[in-house]
This record gives structure tokens, sequence and C-alpha cells, in this order.
């Protein structure tokens, strides 16, 4: 089975190769879009440390879009909740997003067998819980039981992936064994969880309990609807931040938070209005932080109709639709956001070069007269999609338009957009963005395996079935990126949906503020090393 699939993708890889010498290769046939009047915008996109010698601001004021709905790490699928965690907490081992190592952090070595059904974690010794309980594998086997189910009280989001465990074995105080039902080649991802302590859990309960960590901060307070403060822990294991206490401030409107922090009433704004960033580029009293996200936007072709049933349809849409009109027109002349073209975009893990369709509307017109349609049998598409997305799909109608596709736009509201239009059914096409949780594989098995959640689409490939499945039962990382690059070949070729943009994560601060860790997506932003050069 394995030797017929390998040999149908280099079949598709030389298909791939033949439109591209016709004009529909990887992206290279777009103008980058210039970049925006005004010079080199003075933009961070690494978080530097606090500078040697300075004197630093105790308290830093840190501006959030909605109020705090749980303080711990598993009570809520909530931006504010994972990045208030990732201060409050500390994970069994971290993974550095610049170059997608595993890094020690509660653990400080493991190992596993060969086929990967067997993980070890050997853990330090010399780490306490904000409440001074002392931090053994007892905490990491609870945190994995308890959290691993939403059954369990407390637990909005459970962990990801404690379906594929056994048993989990304590060894000792400070060795811990994972016994999976499967290879799970990518495990470490999993691992990478916010430790509870049991004994706080279990004599406090999980509102109060959940929230006691062994992070750099320990949760002080919250005033709902208005803030939250926590403080550094000085008897955190590792490096002491040199802040010593953050608060976040509600502000829901976008425009007041850029007016805060002007004004001096807050040191950062996390998630800025996209509007609001091109006019801090130039400011020197304004440090802007900008980090590459895993979130793509991508156009959905429903392979369910008529239309998107046919592959020939599917390609010259992604040959006809112009990436930098919309990185252009939507997002600030390509400064908020860039064209994308693999689904799984530059900073996700496992991502793989892929020979994808650019722009080639005489190919994309001979494509759609081979389908049987041309501008005599003009092709009608219903396209879904929300406010945000709005000025996007109207791009998408005028380059349609260019290749005799005549698209009607029909605005939903956000709030349910996904539920409401699978009831609906009527859609053609839709404009959605892209999220990833747990391991590496987790995207494509929500987003385009025929039984994923986030899979609108419809679509139904035995052979991305095969390759998904050859992914998940590999014993190896080698074996599983080889697959898992075989897998973005796969929806570059058969275009069941359109990468368009990838995406940006923002930050503002004050022109004396540094340290933040946006990572590459909003619920692992850490602003555990935030700091403020006292003027």
């Amino acid at each position: 089975m394995k030797k017929r699939l390998l040999a149908s993708l280099l079949c598709l890889a030389m298909l791939v190769g033949l439109l591209a010498a016709c004009g529909g290769g990887g992206g290279t046939n777009e103008a980058t879009p210039p970049p925006a009047d005004g010079g080199t915008p003075a933009i961070t996109t690494t978080p530097e440390p606090a500078p040697e010698g300075a004197t630093f601001q105790s308290h830093i004021r840190i501006a959030q879009p909605s109020d705090l709905p749980s303080n711990t790490p598993y009570g809520e699928h909530a931006t504010q909740t994972a990045v208030l965690t990732n201060s409050t907490f500390s994970r069994l081992v971290d993974v550095d997003t610049s170059d997608f190592s595993i890094l020690p952090a509660l653990a400080t070595t493991w190992e596993s067998n060969e086929d990967s059904t067997v993980w070890t974690f050997h853990l330090r010794d010399d780490v306490q819980f904000h409440n001074g309980e002392h931090f053994t594998a007892n905490d990491v086997k609870f945190t994995f039981e308890y959290a691993g189910s939403a059954d369990n009280e407390g637990i909005m989001a459970a962990i990801v992936g404690a379906a594929y465990i056994d048993e989990i074995v304590v060894e000792d105080d400070y060795t811990i064994t994972f016994y999976l039902n499967r290879s799970t080649a990518d495990w470490l991802i999993y691992a990478s969880q916010k430790i509870m302590s049991q004994a706080s859990v279990e004599r406090y309960g999980i509102d109060v309990g959940g929230s006691i960590g062994t992070g750099p901060f320990r949760f002080e307070s919250h005033n709902p609807g208005v803030s939250w403060t926590i403080v550094r822990f000085d008897d955190y294991w590792g490096e002491l931040p040199v802040t010593e206490q953050i608060t976040s401030v509600v502000i829901p409107d976008a425009a007041a938070r850029s007016l805060a922090l002007e004004a001096g009433d807050v040191e950062a704004v996390f998630a800025p209005a996209i509007t609001d960033i091109p006019r801090f580029l130039h400011n020197d009293d304004i440090n802007v932080f900008r980090a590459e996200s895993i979130s793509t936007i991508f156009l959905a072709i429903n392979t369910g109709r008529p239309a998107g049933e046919d592959m020939r349809v599917r390609q010259a849409i992604a040959m006809a639709v112009n990436r930098n009109d919309i990185a252009l027109a939507a997002f600030e002349g390509g400064e908020m956001g860039v064209p994308g073209y693999n689904f799984i975009n530059s900073v996700t893990m496992g991502h793989a070069p892929v020979d994808a369709f650019s722009l080639d509307l005489d190919a994309a017109r001979a494509l759609l007269s081979e389908a049987g349609y041309d501008a005599n049998n003009r092709l009608q598409l219903e396209l879904y999609t929300f406010a945000l997305m709005l000025p996007i799909a109207e791009i998408i109608q005028h380059s349609l338009a260019q290749v005799d596709i005549d698209v009607h736009i029909t605005e939903w509201a956000q709030s349910g957009f996904s539920a409401n239009i699978r009831e609906d059914g009527g859609f053609d096409l839709y404009v959605q963005q892209s999220s990833q949780s747990g391991g590496v594989l987790n995207i494509i098995q929500r987003f385009i395996t025929a039984d994923g959640d986030a899979n609108l689409m419809q679509y139904n490939s035995p052979e991305l079935e095969a390759l998904f499945q050859s992914a998940l039962d590999a014993a190896s990382w080698d074996e599983m990126m080889y697959y898992y690059a075989l897998i973005q070949q796969h929806i570059a070729y058969e275009v069941p949906l359109v990468p368009l943009i990838q995406q940006y994560l923002w930050v503002l601060g004050a022109s004396n503020v540094g340290g933040i860790n946006l990572s590459n997506q909003p619920n692992f932003v850490d602003f555990s090393n935030v700091f403020a050069v006292e003027q």
C-alpha cells in the first residue's frame, strides 16, 4: 500500500511541476508588495533580554481586549487564560517556536523506546508551588489524568492527546513514565503541558487550587471586568524576572487601548487593531513587537457541491485569486500580512516547501474551459463570510470575475460562523483562518481529514487519509515529517482550500518596554520577562 501511495505522490509532484512550467508554480509569479512609505519601520521580532545595569519599573500595566474567564490553565478555551497561565505555570517541557526544539523545563531529560509508545521523563527536584508545596512526579500524573478529561470539575480545555495514554507510572518522586496506546513520535509536543499541584487542587478545589502553579509569577487578584494582577514568585526555580508586578487592564475597544498607551495609562497593548499599527511603525515613542503567526487565512471550497467537486475548478480558483491584491488592500499595503501558499505555513512545526498554484489567469481559464465553464456559461458561486473577512471576500469576488466566475457574497455573524454555515450548507466557498493545538498533525486532522471537526469543505480523499494514517503510525519523528511533507504537497495540488495570507501577531509597547515573547500564536504569548526601563 505504501509503495503504491508513494508512487502516486511522486506522479502528483511531477504533474504540479508541469503546471508550474505553464505558470502555476510556488508563488514566484506574483509581485511582492512594496514597502510602505516612510522608510524602514522599527519592529522587534525576537524577545530581547533586560539590559544589564539598568533600573526597571517594578509594575507594568498591559491593556487586554477582554476579561479573564479563568485563572486555571485548563479552565477555559480563552487567550487571556492561556497568556496569564504562561506566567503562573511551568510546563513539563517547553517548545521553542523559533526552531521547534524541545527544551527542558520541569523535566530535565527524557527518552522513549524505538516505536515511541513509552516515554520516560526525569524531573527537577528543586521546584516549589506558589503555596510552598513541593513538586513531584505525582503532580505530573495528576495533571494529565485530571485535566485530560472534560468530565472532571473545572476542566473546559482538556489536554489534547490524553486519549493516547494507556497508563502513567510514577517510578519515584522525580521519574515518570507514560505508556501510550499507539506510536506517537510527536509526544513531546503533547507533553508540553502546564503542571498543577495535586495537593492544592484536592485541598482547595479546582477553582482555587488549580490556579497555584510553579511559574515565575503567582496569581494575586482579579477585579472582574476591570483588571487582574500577578506578582513575582521569588522562590521560582528558574531565572527571576526583573518586573515585580504585572496588571492586565481590560479595555475592550481597540482604539481606546492604543490611546491608553499614548496617554501613558498602560505600558503595553495586547492585540492592537491592525488599522492602528501603521501609524505606530515610525513613531519613536512606541515599540512595535511582531511575530509571524501559525494562523493562515484561507479560502475553503465545498467539495460536496458540483463545482467544488471538480478538481480542475478548484485549481483554477487557486490560479485566479490574487493574493497580493489581498495583502495590499486588506492588510495595510502588505505590512500586516503576507501572501501564503501552504496551509501549513512557514512558522508552523513540520512546514515543508510545496509547489503550489499561483496567479495565472490564462491557465485558470483553460482549466475552467475543460470543466465546461467560460464567458458564455459563467460559473456561479456562493461565498459565505463574516465582517472581519469581508474585505478579503470582496477582493476574491473581483479576482474570480476576471476568469468569468460570478461570486455572490453572504455575510454571517462571526459568533458561531462555522456551526451556522455547516448547518445551512448552501455555500460553495467560505473564508476562515486556521488554528492549532496539541500535536503536529492536529491541524490536518481538524481541517482536512474527512471526520475533522473544522472540515466544512466535505473534503474526503482516500489518498490523504492514507497519508495521514501513515504519519500517525510513524515510529520516529523523521518518518512522521516525511509523510507530513507529502500531505502538504497533496493539499497544495488537490486544492480543497486556497491559502491566502500568513498573519502576524502584534503587541505595542512604550519606547522603554521590551522582553515580550510573542511566540507564533496568541495562546503562547508570554509576558513573563517583560520589562520597562526607568526613564
